[in-house]
């Protein structure tokens, strides 16, 4: 199992699934974002009850407890946002009218465009790391070189000292920054 699916597994264990939708939600969150369904955790604290649902059409807050289908201000009905296309899905609809995804593949694709965006991240990470090394490698190199030419030719030491100390400050602070977030990061994890 990829480290990025045992994230997800872990955060699933966070989550509880929406009332109105069946979408996930964050234990500590009190909306839905798939569709504006305004929730609470039970005293039990394993599920989520039902307060009332945000219109996203005109801003409504329509209270009450059970699931509604529409707004009582504006009568537009309730949807689900489809992760593969972000059109509205009626709540009423078994799948997406623009992309044809349907309501049982919305949890699947929420997670694989998680985890492609986490990949996305870490990759972008891997390339900033490999080239902040790389220049305190040459730092540290154009330091030894100074200190060597500088034994034959005083005139060369300072500037290749100066530029490789220069060179492998900029390489070792930002490499010192990223490996602190990443170990912050496997801590939250």
């Amino acid at each position: 199992m990829a480290k990025s699916e045992r994230d997800l597994l872990r955060g699933e264990q966070r989550r509880l699934r929406c009332p109105q939708c069946a979408g996930e939600i964050e234990r500590t969150r009190c909306m839905c974002d798939w569709c504006g369904a305004v929730v609470s955790l039970a005293a039990a604290g394993d599920a989520l009850r039902l307060e009332g649902a945000v219109c996203f059409a005109c801003g409504y807050g329509n209270p009450g407890p059970e699931p509604r289908q529409a707004c009582a201000r504006c009568e537009q009905p309730f949807a689900a946002t489809c992760p593969g296309c972000a059109a509205p899905v009626p709540l009423a609809r078994r799948c997406c009218g623009a992309c044809g995804l349907s309501v049982e593949e919305f949890d699947a694709e929420r997670v694989r465009l998680e985890v492609a965006e986490r990949q996305a991240r870490r990759q972008s990470e891997r390339v900033w790391y490999r080239l902040f090394c790389w220049q305190t490698v040459v730092g540290i190199a154009l330091i030894a070189l100074g200190l060597v030419v500088g034994r034959s030719d005083a005139a060369l030491r300072r500037p290749l000292v100066g530029s490789g100390a220069v060179m492998g400050a900029f390489g070792a602070f930002p490499l010192g920054i990223a490996r602190a977030a990443a170990s912050r990061r496997r801590r939250e994890a």
